[in-house]
């Protein structure tokens, strides 16, 4: 009787922590010709509150990280509330991917930018490729 309880313990156990780990990831390939790349991303959020969340930019065989801090103020709790990923592509057609332990709202795209860059509690985050 005790192995079944401290089996499902155990499983539980493992379960918690490989969410802990888990991480949104989007995909895309840029066009060929030149243009803005853009992405938007939800803050994670636990108990109500917007955590500080960090994304991940893969394009080709570079790598770059950033961390955008938790909103304060009347954004701190507020739902939708995030940013909007900008890169520029100059003709750039490497897998792009990005990955966020937030939630992607919109997968990377080449185009007009989303309405959240106007959104009070979406930040704006440049990220630079050469």
């Amino acid at each position: 009787m005790r192995r079944p309880r401290l089996s499902a313990i155990l499983i539980l156990a493992i379960l918690a922590l490989a969410s802990l780990a888990w991480a949104a990831t989007s995909s895309f390939t840029p066009p060929a010709q030149p243009g803005n790349i853009f992405a938007v991303v939800n803050y994670e959020r636990a108990s109500g509150v917007n955590r500080t969340t960090s994304i991940t930019v893969t394009w080709g065989q570079v790598s770059k990280t950033e961390t955008m801090v938790h909103p304060y103020g009347s954004c701190s709790s507020a739902t939708p509330a995030g940013f909007v990923l900008l890169v520029r592509n100059g003709g750039n057609t490497s897998p792009f991917s990005i990955s966020t332990n937030g939630t992607i709202v919109r997968g990377p795209y080449q185009g007009e930018p989303p309405a959240e860059i106007s959104h009070t509690c979406y930040k704006f985050l440049r990220m630079r490729f050469r």
